[in-house]
């Protein structure tokens, strides 16, 4: 399975959004939402590439969200394997709270609504790409 270039095109659309107008952590959850869709090796190659010109961006210690992104990945990773989840509803609540938790940190915006709002379009996305139903 490739990437598309469609989802590179978001990625990059958030990062610039995040590094200029918006306090949400666009990259953060628009990768882990990519790493699920496509747990591939280009895609952490792409997310730290972008994670890394996010830190540039933002003035902040390069290095620091990349980091956080692959940390995230691995925790998905290992929880996904090891409880054998095949659900992406529980997916998106692992990734909704673990970019309620990354907005924590890095001192991003923690306005809940905003936040279901973006979930909420994902699991819209989520439901296109995989032809999966999540909303029962």
């Amino acid at each position: 399975m490739t990437i598309k270039p469609g989802i590179l095109l978001l990625i990059i659309a958030a990062l610039f959004l995040e590094g200029t107008l918006v306090s949400l952590p666009l990259v953060f959850i628009f990768s882990l939402g990519l790493y699920i869709l496509y747990p591939e090796e280009i895609t952490l190659i792409f997310v730290f590439l972008a994670g890394a010109a996010l830190d540039v961006m933002r003035f902040s210690t390069i290095g620091i969200t990349p980091f956080v992104m692959v940390v995230c990945f691995i925790i998905i990773n290992f929880y996904k394997r090891g409880f054998e989840l095949n659900d992406y509803r529980v997916i998106l609540f692992m990734l909704f709270v673990s970019s309620l938790i990354y907005a924590s940190i890095f001192d991003y915006s923690t306005e809940i609504i905003v936040y279901f709002a973006i979930f909420g379009g994902f699991a819209l996305i989520f439901s296109y790409f995989t032809k999966s139903e999540l909303i029962k």
